[in-house]
């Protein structure tokens, strides 16, 4: 229970941060569910092990990746599709 505690806490700092404009991965399913045709890969981007939640913002055009083994939390730009910064995150 303490591991999945922590990688909520990391989520929830990475949406916290974010504002209003964040977006979950439970909200991204339930928009493919909507319109299935419209989601694809566009790209494959490594981050840390085992990603476990995503947010991102529409107004910065970043996304970021909680890693809950590496206890970071991967910034990517939406623009270039590259790992702008990793942040370390202590438990």
């Amino acid at each position: 229970m303490r591991h999945t505690q922590g990688a909520v806490t990391l989520i929830m700092a990475a949406i916290a941060a974010l504002g209003p404009t964040a977006s979950t991965a439970a909200s991204a399913a339930s928009a493919a569910s909507a319109h299935p045709a419209r989601i694809r890969v566009t790209a494959t981007i490594p981050v840390g092990h085992l990603p476990f939640g995503v947010a991102a913002s529409t107004r910065t055009d970043m996304i970021y990746v909680a890693n809950f083994h590496s206890r970071t939390v991967s910034v990517i730009s939406g623009r270039t599709n590259r790992v702008v910064a990793t942040i370390p995150v202590a438990l």
